[in-house]
């Protein structure tokens, strides 16, 4: 029986989570690109919009969206150790990273690939599309494909009035993230999980692939560089996480950067789209474990904060750091 196709692009933030998985999971897959004729014969008639990645199973089934393609192999496949943590608190904070990773990082990624890499990006996207065309064709045909990418900039809260608060906030994670890696090797510890996935799709596809954006990253924080490259190998699923179901305590300024407006700004100053959706804090003080509380149904809310309807129910989880409430964590946990 043929393998796993994946349908996707190395330009493509999502495309760059699904494979940093399927690499890491170990199962027989190919990778294909996705150009004009492939959205026209397999992804527009099977999903009915043009959207990648998209997931052909052994048995011919379609699966669109990142994390039913990883939840659809993890319940296929059987394998250990698992994506998704068995431990609830560190479950939990994957899928907390997975949420930052998919609705926060990408107002950085798509600011840094549209204000400081944007010819290169049209040329790219010309180069899938019609990778038989001659490159300044290319380029026109990027140009037309790219435009409605750069258009979601506004909707996103990017503009030149908020472009420093995101540059800011993005150098700060990059700090914070690389303070962790002179720990860990990986985002909850001794090996890759659902977070490590997630956190490669905006910090390799955009942030380290594009060349202004990746000269950045690897002058200004090297060690984030190497662990988007070790990730990009196909890392191993070996190695332990922290016993007793805890959490690096190093993750904690990055667990709370969703939740806390960024230095030096004023309530009333532009910020970077917090998303408000995501997330409330009450305190200051970090612990390195959480205890999940409480668990209700709610609609999906979508990244400009409005609620939209999804095919997949989402869950409204409250948690509270153990043994004392010193942060509380209001999120939506569900991500693509």
């Amino acid at each position: 029986m043929p393998g796993y196709t994946l349908y996707g692009a190395d330009v493509s933030y999502y495309t760059g989570k699904a494979r940093a998985y399927l690499d890491w999971r170990g199962v027989d897959y190919v990778e294909e690109l996705a150009t004009q004729q492939v959205y026209r014969d397999i992804i527009l008639p099977s999903v009915g919009w043009p959207v990648i990645p998209v997931m052909k199973t052994p048995d011919g089934e379609i699966v669109q969206d990142t994390t039913d393609i990883i939840e659809h192999i993890e319940a296929a496949e059987g394998l250990s150790p698992p994506a998704i943590p068995d431990g609830p608190v560190q479950a939990f904070v994957a899928q907390l990273l997975q949420l930052y990773a998919d609705e926060w990082l990408v107002i950085p990624a798509m600011h840094y690939r549209w204000n400081y890499n944007e010819d290169w990006a049209y040329q790219e996207f010309g180069a899938i599309s019609a990778p038989d065309r001659p490159a300044p064709e290319q380029y026109e045909i990027g140009k037309r494909n790219g435009e409605r990418f750069k258009g979601a900039l506004p909707p996103l809260g990017v503009s030149p009035t908020t472009a420093p608060a995101i540059e800011q906030s993005y150098e700060a994670f990059l700090r914070e993230f690389s303070a962790h890696l002179e720990v860990h090797p990986y985002a909850l510890g001794g090996r890759a999980t659902l977070a490590d996935f997630a956190l490669y799709g905006p910090l390799y596809a955009h942030l380290y692939r594009d060349p202004a954006s990746g000269d950045l990253m690897r002058r200004y924080a090297p060690k984030v560089a190497d662990w988007v490259e070790r990730v990009k190998a196909g890392s191993p699923p070996q190695g332990d996480l922290p016993a007793n179901d805890e959490i690096p305590v190093t993750l904690v300024p990055i667990l709370a950067r969703p939740c806390t407006r960024p230095r030096n700004s004023s309530p009333t100053g532009p910020r970077p789209l917090p998303p408000a959706h995501m997330c409330r804090a009450r305190s200051a003080r970090s612990r390195s474990t959480l205890r999940i509380r409480k668990v209700q149904p709610l609609r999906a809310p979508s990244r400009y904060g409005v609620c939209r309807q999804r095919s997949t129910p989402m869950r409204r989880l409250t948690a509270t750091p153990s043994p004392a409430p010193m942060i509380c964590w209001n999120v939506f946990a569900a991500a693509r």
